[in-house]
């Protein structure tokens, strides 16, 4: 079981959950939920299909502590 099968369960159960809650740079507080996270993720590894990303391949992220990160690695991982 990975990070990804443990999102994967509640998405399932409880979609409209928040799965992030962070503070954006304007200093507001913010959620994504499970079902918009697994969306977001779904898209970018669609991208990273299209872009010819294929299991194996070696992945690299130059992003801080945002959850644009949790997003990208659940769709590398996906």
């Amino acid at each position: 079981m990975n990070l990804h099968d443990l999102f994967a369960i509640p998405v399932h159960r409880t979609p409209s959950k928040p799965a992030l809650r962070y503070v954006t740079e304007e200093g507001a507080s913010s959620d994504l939920t499970y079902a918009a996270l697994f969306a977001e993720a779904d898209r970018l590894a669609a991208g990273f299909r299209a872009r010819g990303v294929k299991k194996g391949d070696r992945v690299a992220f130059f992003v801080s502590n945002r959850p644009e990160f949790v997003t990208a690695y659940l769709a590398v991982i996906r």
